[in-house]
């Protein structure tokens, strides 16, 4: 083993510029880069992202004190300065801002984040920093939310009734090499980035057992990086029972499987549920009611404000807000500026994700609220503690759903006891500080052995050799063709234009 040393420069490299306030994977990307400078002091740290610069990469350079830069794909040098038709073409006027970044910060770490980012810049990383460790945090296997989304559109073509069913995906990891078979494909891609990896971070116990005893990918190449949250409370103190009304759902909208989840709610959930609430609040002051009924005649006016279901999320478009319905209670308010503001207002989170990968974020920003949640399987995924308790109720089937959500909502005890549950959970399984100083100590070992781990990786080798770079070709194409349309453009203006030298550098487009 080498001599075990301190990360000094580390490279991030984003698909996107984290959202934090938007989407789980966006905190959590924020807050690794947050923990790591403070563990790290010494440590510089670059952000970069394919997608131009906006108030978000702003917002990461003002607030952690990081550099950041956009980075265009498929741009870089074509190796050499030449003339075409007698113009010079400079091989540096040519280097893309990927490759001057890595020449000049010469990064012990580049941390791709998603492994189509790997696909995009690891041979590039390669052959600009080949000393560097090439770190893959996956965010969630992509290839399982696919494979599980193909499973429910199979199921659903076979059956039409599965549409109004929970759990029509099974969560065992032996039934998922079925679901693999459907998108075989983007399997074999994201395995391919993993095994080209140094070191694979996987957010959740599922993904890691899968990927080990599937995939055979060895223990030494994966890591476990879950959630992050700060040691600081997000609330500084927990809303009571009593001071909270109403149902919630939150999540990004562009992710495929909170849409299906609030529109599987809302058609198929929500019209049972509110009636079964408001039977157990009027239980003592009238008979029973008839659950299947969607009359609000003879209800208190404050029990029907208190049942009510709310919808948060990022990137609500036309189709979700449509789903907005005062009538029976549902009020879709798309983004929540503070996420854990709004969660803290309402009683009981509702979850019933039908498919998907990680862990969920939501359920995770409930917990640190002090909210319950009530989910499905997916939902519960890897969520649930050593003594098999959960912050809230996991349920099989709808129905159960409808039962265990409405009798959390009016019990305080049951309420307390899985807000508490909750809370411990992810306050241990996901303390920020903790899990990256684990991360940050995986890289460092590896990066002391990063000779012996690739001479004796031959998987990885075998995915790098000559035949088997297609992305660094496919990129390398689409750069000789953007550089050959500038050559013959500035040819014809030249040729339009007396007295023009034909000799000079041509500038980067």
């Amino acid at each position: 083993m080498g001599v075990k040393r301190s990360l000094r420069r580390l490279l991030v490299v984003a698909s996107i510029w984290p959202e934090p306030r938007s989407t789980a994977a966006g905190y959590r990307l924020t807050q690794f880069v947050a923990h790591a400078r403070k563990l790290r002091p010494k440590c510089e740290v670059i952000v970069t992202s394919p997608a131009p610069l906006n108030d978000h990469a702003r917002e990461l350079e003002r607030d952690l004190h990081v550099r950041v830069a956009f980075t265009p794909a498929n741009h870089f040098s074509i190796g050499e300065s030449c003339r075409v038709d007698g113009i010079k073409v400079d091989e540096e006027s040519h280097v893309g801002e990927m490759q001057r970044i890595l020449r000049s910060f010469k990064p012990e770490v580049v941390l791709f984040e998603r492994f189509f980012m790997e696909e995009m810049f690891g041979w590039m990383v390669e052959a600009e920093a080949p000393s560097a460790l090439r770190v893959l945090d996956t965010q969630d296997l992509h290839f399982v939310r696919r494979a599980r989304h193909a499973a429910l559109e199979e199921c659903e073509r076979q059956d039409p009734s599965t549409t109004a069913i929970l759990n029509a995906v099974s969560t065992s990891v032996h039934d998922f090499m079925d679901h693999a078979e459907l998108v075989r494909p983007h399997v074999l891609r994201e395995i391919g980035s993993i095994l080209r990896s140094d070191l694979t971070f996987v957010v959740s116990n599922f993904e890691y057992k899968l990927l080990r005893e599937k995939f055979n990918v060895p223990q030494s190449r994966l890591a476990m990086l879950s959630l992050l949250y700060s040691d600081a409370p997000v609330c500084t103190t927990l809303t009571k029972f009593g001071a909270r009304q109403g149902f919630s759902s939150i999540g990004n909208f562009l992710h495929a499987p909170n849409r299906d989840a609030v529109a599987f709610l809302v058609r198929h959930i929500w019209k049972p549920l509110r009636a079964a609430t408001v039977e157990r609040l009027m239980r003592p002051h009238t008979t029973k009611l008839d659950i299947g009924s969607t009359s609000d005649v003879g209800v208190p006016r404050s029990i029907l404000k208190s049942v009510q279901l709310h919808i948060y999320g990022a990137y609500c478009g036309p189709q979700d807000y449509a789903l907005h319905d005062p009538s029976i209670g549902v009020f879709v308010h798309g983004h929540a500026r503070d996420q854990f503001e709004v969660l803290s207002k309402h009683r009981v989170l509702l979850a019933p994700i039908r498919f998907g990968a990680g862990v969920k974020g939501k359920i995770a920003d409930a917990w640190q609220t002090g909210t319950p949640v009530i989910a499905s399987e997916i939902a519960a995924e890897s969520m649930i503690n050593n003594q098999g308790a959960f912050g809230g109720q996991v349920a099989q089937t709808k129905e159960d759903f409808v039962c265990m959500a409405s009798k959390l909502f009016v019990d305080p005890y049951k309420w307390s006891s899985c807000a508490s549950t909750g809370h411990k959970f992810t306050n241990g399984q996901h303390n920020g500080e903790r899990n990256v100083s684990k991360a940050l100590a995986s890289m460092e070992a590896a990066l002391s052995e990063l000779e012996k781990r690739r001479r004796t990786d031959w998987f990885g080798s075998v995915l790098r050799f000559g035949q088997h770079r297609h992305n660094e070709i496919f990129a390398r194409y689409v750069q000789a063709s953007k550089t050959a349309a500038l050559l013959r453009k500035t040819t014809r203006r030249l040729s339009t234009t007396s007295g023009t030298s034909r000799s000079h550098t041509l500038p980067i487009t």
